[in-house]
């Protein structure tokens, strides 16, 4: 490889950060916006009523991404899984270590961890493995170590 093409794909890299940092500022929006509404519609009278605004955020959401309401549903999950149980993946996330596409994977994984002692041990590991593995090489990481950490659970 020579010079122009290390810098090219030095750049790719920073590109891909960029974008993964974004795609983290994206979900941040995301949860802000729920939390904000969620106060706004407990404040509202009628079970019905409040329910229908709730599915509103959801449904103004996935118009504002073009995501479905299954979609949006699903990204919920995973931040909310990942927030909880782990706060590296989280920070990489933000600091554009990790895309969207490895913390649903990560997110799904700590979903099939019952200990909390196996959750932070993932959290303490995973990064620095999905940083530089694509997204195929992560989840065969995450299946082993799901088995591997919680096999007397299977």
């Amino acid at each position: 490889m020579d010079i122009g093409e290390r810098e090219a794909a030095g750049h790719l890299t920073v590109l891909a950060r960029a974008r993964a940092r974004a795609e983290a500022a994206e979900w941040v929006a995301m949860l802000r916006f729920r939390q904000t509404e969620c106060v706004r519609v407990r404040e509202l009278d009628g079970v019905v009523r409040q329910r229908v605004e709730r599915d509103g955020v959801v449904w103004s959401i996935g118009q504002a991404l073009g995501l479905s309401e299954s979609q949006v549903m699903n990204r919920f999950a995973v931040a909310d899984r990942v927030v909880e149980d782990a706060p590296s993946v989280w920070a990489a996330f933000h600091a554009g270590m990790v895309d969207g596409a490895r913390v649903r994977e990560i997110g799904l994984a700590l979903d099939k961890l019952v200990r909390v002692e196996s959750k932070a041990r993932l959290d303490s590991k995973v990064v620095a493995y999905a940083s530089g593995h694509t997204v195929a090489e992560l989840r065969a990481w995450l299946r082993r170590f799901v088995r591997r950490v919680e096999g007397d659970l299977a």
